[in-house]
């Protein structure tokens, strides 16, 4: 789990500071709830909170909530999370020339809005759409997002391009 924790960690530290700043503070704060063994209930809880938006979180209720699973990330996360630290595609971002969709959670507390917002100005002609959701978007609106997909498809316009 140390190694999560540090992959983690450092996923979320600024990359222009030393100091976390006043935006990232939270992130940086719910990182390092990481160092708590995985039995402890602060641990446990930390998973759903970071990978599900606020309203989505605070829309389940405290039973919703407490049975939520927790504990371990899934098999293969901390290794995806080392190699997406590791991997760099920025440069290869403008060759793309098939048709692409950008969606952007505004509530993701893992990989922030504004990685999103990058991705689709980096790519020519991609179209870009957001959605008021964490991390696990899939999970909070699913609708939605086969709406902006099925749209997508068929050529309608989803968001920005």
């Amino acid at each position: 789990m140390r190694r999560f924790s540090a992959a983690l960690a450092s996923f979320l530290r600024p990359r222009s500071s030393s100091s976390p700043s006043a935006e990232s503070e939270p992130q940086f704060t719910a990182a390092q709830m990481t160092r708590q063994p995985a039995g402890r209930p602060r641990f446990a809880a930390y998973g759903p909170l970071m990978a599900f938006g606020p309203s989505y979180v605070s829309g389940l209720g405290e039973e919703g909530v407490k049975a939520m699973p927790a504990g371990e990330p899934p098999r293969g996360t901390v290794r995806q999370i080392e190699l997406d630290l590791r991997v760099d595609v920025r440069d290869l971002l403008p060759r793309i020339t098939a048709p692409t969709l950008v969606v952007g959670a505004t509530r993701d507390h893992l990989v922030p809005v504004e990685h999103a917002r990058a991705l689709h100005a980096a790519i020519p002609g991609s179209e870009y759409a957001e959605l008021d959701s964490g991390h696990v978007v899939l999970h909070e609106r699913p609708e939605e997002v086969v709406t902006l997909i099925r749209h997508f498809i068929d050529g309608e316009q989803c968001g920005e391009s």
